[in-house]
């Protein structure tokens, strides 16, 4: 009885030692990850993809005569707006979060953010 009880105890102070052993482990691993955590700005041309579906539409639409003259209007205009740049063209900016505001220090873009919108207003 009395081995039963000392393999008991053993076994006891073993268990304590190693989840003592894991909870600082596991708690040193989640400090390095809050410290490698950078956010980011991902930026994504919403307009490309409306001329796209444009293109699209008109393939379905016109006939394979008309679409092709469509398309080289659209080259010679894109031709002619190139030469001509002096037009600035009006951006939009989106901004779209994924996941609790509160858990993301978003301090470091603030400067940049404003100041992106900014220039789209002009």
């Amino acid at each position: 009885m009395q081995i039963l009880n000392s393999l008991i105890l053993f076994a006891a102070q073993t268990s304590f030692i190693v989840i003592a052993i894991l909870l600082v482990v596991f708690a040193i691993a989640i400090l390095i990850a809050r410290g490698r955590f950078k956010p980011e700005l991902e930026i994504q041309d919403i307009g490309e993809n409306f001329s796209r579906y444009k293109e699209i539409l008109e393939f379905e639409i016109l006939d394979k005569k008309k679409f092709k003259q469509r398309q080289k209007e659209e080259k010679k205009e894109l031709k002619k707006q190139t030469k001509n740049s002096t037009d600035v063209k009006r951006k939009i900016y989106v901004i779209d979060f994924d996941g609790a505001p509160s858990e993301v220090k978003f301090d470091h873009f603030s400067g940049s953010v404003s100041t992106r919108v900014g220039s789209a207003d002009s």
